[in-house]
């Protein structure tokens, strides 16, 4: 073995570089399709060596990342307002190449909320005779979800919770004048 050709080989021999951009493309939504809730994204990616992670970007705006195949993602579209969005994909592989899909365009359309939530009073039933502290019990449900319940007292807000489906109030009855009282309580949804 010549030593002095094998190093003068390993000096010359050109390091390769890997300077092809990954591939990427959304499987899901379609393009130009209608979506609503919570939606599935998926995304297909390939490269001459390996991809190292794929990011979404929604409206332009950086999203989630995933790193293992199949790539998916899950977007709830609740939070997002009725429009037009841009989904795009960037795959990435271990020297830093990006490549990026082509832009789906969705529409967002959620539909609206227009079942107002149902309050009740438990406790005191109408009509009934009340003495020193009186415990006011309220339940309320709604096919979304309570946002705020209210209690009022002869006209007169009184207790407030919000983000909960019971509101508990303790009445001091013996501040109040001997006669007909009424109780009222409203709640409330995001809609």
């Amino acid at each position: 073995i010549n030593a002095y050709k094998s190093l003068s080989a390993a000096t010359n021999l050109v390091t390769q570089q890997d300077t092809t951009a990954p591939t990427v493309s959304i499987g899901s939504p379609v393009n130009g399709s209608t979506v609503s809730g919570t939606v599935a994204i998926t995304a297909s990616a390939a490269d001459n060596v390996s991809v190292s992670r794929v990011d979404l970007y929604i409206a332009g705006v950086f999203y989630a990342s995933d790193n293992t195949v199949p790539y998916s993602f899950s977007w709830d579209t609740g939070s997002s307002a009725d429009g037009a969005y841009y989904i795009d994909a960037y795959a990435y592989d271990a020297s830093g190449n990006r490549g990026r899909s082509s832009s789906v365009l969705v529409y967002v359309s959620n539909p609206k909320d227009t079942t107002p939530p149902v309050v009740s009073i438990s406790s005191p039933v109408n009509g009934s005779y009340v003495a020193n502290n009186q415990k006011i019990s309220v339940t309320a449900s709604d096919n979304v979800g309570v946002s705020k319940i209210e209690l009022y007292i002869d006209g007169i807000l009184k207790s407030t919770v919000t983000g909960q489906t019971i509101l508990s109030y303790q009445w001091n009855t013996r501040k109040e004048s001997n006669g007909m009282h009424s109780v009222l309580t409203k709640a409330y949804d995001t809609a």
